[in-house]
């Protein structure tokens, strides 16, 4: 696998951090102009896939948790909203689920976009 350049590493970390491809492009010293491009053909690269991976795991090590203990607080949440009556607060927190489990990214936009 290649070697990642300085500004690929930064971008994996902050597509880790934020999970919005063009904000990571910026933050990473990419162009703003174009970052949008720029982070869907970062995101196709097999080593940048790769250091995100690793980002991801290092991440959990260092809070203590994983995607599946945080879907399943989550979960939790929905339980408790139901039990409640409230409806927002369930939806509010099937949406965080979605995109912990990763069913749609933010990329730039307001509202989740379904991958596909």
């Amino acid at each position: 696998m290649n070697e990642l350049t300085t500004r690929q590493e930064a971008f994996a970390q902050h597509f880790v951090i934020t999970g919005n491809g063009a904000e990571a492009a910026r933050r990473a010293g990419y162009a703003p102009v174009g970052a949008r491009v720029t982070a869907s053909r970062l995101l196709t690269k097999p080593n940048v896939q790769a250091e995100i991976a690793a980002e991801r795991r290092a991440h959990e090590h260092t809070m203590g948790t994983s995607r599946d203990q945080v879907a399943a607080e989550l979960m939790g949440v929905v339980d408790l909203a139901r039990e409640r009556g409230d409806v927002r607060g369930m939806i509010a927190a099937l949406r965080e689920i979605g995109l912990v489990c990763g069913y749609y990214e933010h990329e730039g936009n307001s509202r989740p976009v379904w991958p596909g």
